[in-house]
């Protein structure tokens, strides 16, 4: 991960996060102290801050995109929310 202190224009690190939201990316390995799941939108334009934060968290981790999907969708949208892998994913890890 790039040193968080280096911004590039626009308010955005050189990693292309905003700086609001770098420190938890940065840190996601440390807060992780179980399994995560990632859950976003293909069209939400916050996609990159899940990528991101996957890449940095340990194992184990899952990341879901849902295709088509805006941020919001996943609000609104019931029958494209993934509850089946909501249960896995909790059923498994719940487990351990």
């Amino acid at each position: 991960m790039q040193d968080i202190e280096t911004a590039a224009p626009a308010g955005r690190s050189s990693a292309g996060l905003s700086r609001r939201n770098l420190l938890g990316v940065a840190s996601a390995g440390a807060v992780a102290l179980g399994p995560v799941l990632f859950i976003h939108g293909e069209k939400a334009h916050s996609r990159y801050f899940s990528e991101t934060a996957y890449a940095a968290a340990a194992e184990p981790k899952e990341l879901v995109i849902i295709p088509g999907a805006s941020h919001t969708d996943l609000y609104d949208r019931v029958n494209i929310i993934p509850f089946d892998k909501l249960t896995d994913f909790f059923t498994r890890s719940l487990a351990a």
